[in-house]
């Protein structure tokens, strides 16, 4: 499946077996695992050493997740900041737009699945401070689509330990962002200032995790149209969002298929 990158990793969870299996199943990704038990230390890491990843289960004693994280987004640079999974034994539908809100990049359910973990680290493994250039030499430039990215997907497609993954992934992906773009027309509609800039974010997020670079290029400069005193404008971007994404999933699924 091509070159094994590796990162520098941060475990955050005060339960000692689901903290032992994390770092079982993380060792041979990292070039560097730490661990705490609460959010005090994982500051006291934070502050000490620039990490790739911190996995950070939301129910830690002293400080939560959720307060940790603010303190991270408050404290370290963006460009700095590791890229933070938050982990629960169950996440309902307000924690996880709470986690979001708060600046956690994914989740991870627990009990861990492996292939999960798999697909997280490679996701997001290009977002990461210390990650270098991705080698695409053998690929060709695409106008709309990150072609290296979905080379990365198809490989866990075809991966029979990630392939369930990947396809739960994709139905989100064909269910949530045609429904994010009609949430951010809604917003402008109403004048939602406050969802329309988040619903926006989020969408650019999902949009280059997928490898939609295009899309999520217009994505980014919709975030900063002043829809409050120029609405058309905010909807002319979106429709020319809306034109090439519809472009960039027949793309991608052309490439996903072959």
């Amino acid at each position: 499946m091509g070159e094994t990158y590796t990162y520098s990793i941060l475990i955050a969870d005060d339960e000692p077996i689901s903290r032992t299996f994390l770092q079982s199943t993380l060792l041979p990704h990292a070039n560097k695992l730490d661990m705490a038990e609460d959010g005090e230390e994982v500051i006291s890491h934070i502050l000490a050493t620039q990490y790739d990843f911190l996995f950070m289960d939301i129910r830690m004693p002293k400080m939560n997740g959720i307060r940790t994280m603010k303190l991270i987004v408050s404290a370290i640079p963006p460009e700095k900041q590791p890229v933070v999974i938050a982990m629960s034994a169950g996440f309902d539908r307000e924690t996880y737009e709470e986690c979001q809100d708060t600046g956690f990049s994914d989740f991870l359910p627990k009990p861990v699945n492996e292939g999960m973990l798999s697909l997280l680290l490679r996701k997001w493994g290009p977002h990461t401070p210390g990650w270098s250039a991705y080698s695409s030499t053998d690929l060709p430039d695409h106008e709309l689509l990150n072609l290296a990215r979905i080379k990365e997907l198809k490989e866990l497609d075809d991966s029979e330990a990630t392939h369930e993954v990947v396809q739960k992934l994709l139905g989100l992906f064909r269910e949530e962002c045609p429904q994010q773009i009609e949430s951010i027309k809604a917003a402008v509609e109403t004048g939602d200032k406050t969802s329309f800039v988040n619903i926006s974010h989020r969408l650019r997020g999902s949009l280059l995790s997928m490898g939609l670079d295009k899309a999520a290029e217009i994505c980014k400069r919709l975030e900063s149209v002043p829809f409050d005193t120029d609405a058309l404008s905010a909807l002319e971007k979106l429709e020319e969002l809306r034109s090439v994404y519809k472009q960039s999933v027949a793309e991608f699924f052309t490439y996903m298929r072959a």
